[in-house]
């Protein structure tokens, strides 16, 4: 049985850290692909609750809280 410090312990923690990686990557692909779709989408909801942000601050001169 090898050393918890051993070359089995360091393979797992490399076999964890390509793990990680390759979701953190699955993840930036499923998001640029969902922004190409729906990019136009985000783009309206986002401008209308800036509108609406916009508007709130103009007519009482800041953020309601609440």
């Amino acid at each position: 049985m090898p050393a918890p410090g051993g070359p089995a312990g360091r393979r797992g923690a490399g076999q964890g850290l390509v793990e990680y990686g390759l979701i953190l990557g699955l993840g930036g692909l499923i998001a640029l692909v969902v922004l190409l779709f729906f990019g136009d989408i985000v783009r309206e909801v986002l401008r209308f609750i800036a509108d609406v942000v916009d508007a709130a601050t103009r007519s009482t001169g800041s953020v309601p809280s609440g």
